[in-house]
């Protein structure tokens, strides 16, 4: 039997997943996107298909800007500190980079709408964005209208159809 050989292996197909088989992708290696269900978008798509990429590009361009110590001020307020996961260490390396995989995904064709007037999840907590001003939060995916049939039900009605 000759077996499948992938460089990499990504398991899921939530906005984390996809994002790193993406990238995985455009560096060259051969990639196998595995889900566990029969439908795509992971718990991206339960939650309705944003992505939280804070301080990024389209806010400042909608008039809202945002930064790296408001996002990080957010963050210490609403994520406890419970280990490796929720590190200092981890928070910084987020808020430095999540602007860049916005701008480096839309280098890619990916399409992402301002989601004006939607706020944080804590918009009370310090750093935190109200539906006053606009949301760091985007929409991830963008899908041909033949497959919106294998989304789940709180995304597919999002979704652009390309």
């Amino acid at each position: 039997m000759n077996a499948a050989r992938y460089d990499v292996v990504v398991v899921g197909s939530g906005a984390a997943a996809l994002t790193a088989a993406v990238t995985a992708a455009e560096s060259g290696k051969k990639v196998l996107v595995v889900e566990s269900t029969d439908k795509f978008g992971g718990s991206t798509a339960m939650s309705g298909g944003g992505a939280w990429l804070p301080n990024n590009h389209l806010m400042a361009q909608n008039s809202n800007p945002d930064s790296y110590d408001a996002v990080r001020t957010y963050m210490d307020a609403v994520i406890a500190d419970v280990g490796p996961a929720s590190s200092k260490e981890r928070r910084d390396a987020f808020a430095t980079h999540a602007p860049k995989v916005a701008k480096y995904l839309e280098g890619l064709g990916f399409e992402w709408s301002y989601g004006k007037g939607y706020a944080d999840y804590h918009p009370e907590e310090p750093g935190g964005l109200s539906s006053a001003v606009a949301s760091r939060e985007q929409e991830f995916l963008t899908v041909r209208k033949r497959k919106r049939d294998r989304c789940y039900p709180p995304l597919n009605r999002r979704l652009r159809h390309g």
